[in-house]
């Protein structure tokens, strides 16, 4: 029996084989891991290093270039501040209760000026450069750093030094001053007492 052209091609033809889908590949999950862990590593590190940047170190410099105020200075000083704060207290104690301070450098003391206490009650007062304010005699202490609390109108400044053979700073000035517009000044002071120190003389101690 003759067979028909269309049943003829049918039979020569091979099956054509099934196309199979092509499936996603995921990611494999120690990959997701793994970024995981440096995203985090990463915000870490951004808000570390924003953080310094704000805050500042220790040092008391100010951050981002003095676009952000130290946080010592980010509100004025209160004599409250002034009244906590006792003379020959060690800065670590001072500054539980205060906050850390700004530690001022020589050029800032040196154009930092502040009135004087005036004695006589009127509202005129000399003013003196901080660095010249409250100079103990030489051989008392061996390093004084000024340190600043408030900012503005209303400021805290303590003088912080460390004797000969000490170790940590202690208070020997507290200085607190408030401008009030047409109406003077409030101050308040109060120096640690001076202790002269007289080396013994050449040669050795006296003979009896």
């Amino acid at each position: 029996m003759p067979r028909s052209r269309d049943f003829d091609d049918d039979w020569d033809d091979p099956p054509r084989p099934k196309q199979k889908r092509k499936t996603k590949s995921r990611p494999s999950t120690g990959l997701l891991i793994a970024l995981g862990a440096g995203l985090g590593l990463l915000i870490l590190m951004l808000v570390g290093g924003v953080g310094f940047l704000i805050y500042g170190g220790f040092s008391g410099s100010l951050p981002l270039g003095g676009l952000l105020p130290h946080p010592a200075l980010a509100k004025p000083a209160t004599p409250e501040m002034f009244n906590r704060v006792e003379t020959l207290e060690p800065l670590s104690s001072v500054e539980r209760k205060l906050g850390a301070g700004y530690a001022l450098s020589a050029a800032e003391t040196e154009s930092i000026t502040v009135p004087l206490p005036n004695q006589f009650g009127g509202r005129e007062r000399t003013r003196v450069k901080l660095r010249d304010y409250a100079i103990r005699p030489p051989g008392s202490t061996v390093t004084m750093t000024w340190y600043q609390w408030g900012s503005g109108a209303s400021r805290l400044f303590v003088l912080l030094g460390v004797e000969a053979g000490g170790g940590e700073p202690v208070v020997w000035v507290k200085y607190f001053v408030a401008e009030h517009p047409n109406e003077g000044y409030t101050i308040m002071t109060e120096n640690a007492q001076m202790t002269f120190r007289a080396g013994l003389p050449a040669g050795g101690p006296p003979r009896k």
